[in-house]
């Protein structure tokens, strides 16, 4: 396996650990702190360019997804 192949796995791992806290979050009540992550990840998302994507539909709906987050984590009292 290449160094960049094993990187790449180890990033997955990371990121499925991700998961699994954020799923320990949501059964201690971190619902808003859940929220903010998904929201950052989002952000990260839109940051990518998507090249089948010509008319931008994509970066909006994303944009439109992490605004929605953003409103959902200030109605629970969420501050960054």
């Amino acid at each position: 396996m290449s160094i960049d192949q094993n990187w790449l796995e180890y990033q997955k791992s990371h990121a499925e650990a991700g998961v699994v806290a954020m799923g320990n979050l949501l059964d201690e009540g971190g619902k808003e702190d859940v929220l903010y992550v998904l929201k950052e990840i989002i952000s990260l998302l839109e940051e990518i360019p998507v090249s089948d994507d010509k008319s931008g539909a994509i970066n909006e709906l994303l944009g439109d997804a992490c605004e929605n987050l953003e409103i959902a984590h200030s109605m629970m009292g969420g501050g960054e």
